[in-house]
């Protein structure tokens, strides 16, 4: 059975729970699912665990949620950086 992140929307305080995969989604209304969980922790490319909270964690998700919302032109006028090299710093696949 695997483990799937819950976040709360009115706090974003995030919960692990162990469900069957067809009740992944069967959860509270206060409750979104936001990842499964392969059962190893997150860790970075020294093998330090990942603070989800920290900038190397943060800032590739907000790109990634950026990009999905925002045409690439707007992201590189308010940032003023391309798109291109802010995935090249942040390391953004």
């Amino acid at each position: 059975m695997p483990i799937y992140e819950y976040e709360d929307v009115s706090t974003g305080r995030v919960q692990e729970m162990l469900r069957p995969v067809t009740r992944r989604d069967d959860c509270p209304p206060n409750l979104r699912r936001v990842m499964s969980r392969t059962g190893r922790p997150r860790m970075n490319k020294a093998g330090d665990f990942l603070d989800p909270k920290s900038a190397d964690a943060a800032i590739p998700r907000a790109l990634k949620q950026m990009e999905a919302t925002l045409p690439a032109s707007e992201i590189a006028r308010q940032s003023g950086f391309s798109v291109n090299k802010l995935k090249e710093v942040w390391k953004v696949k």
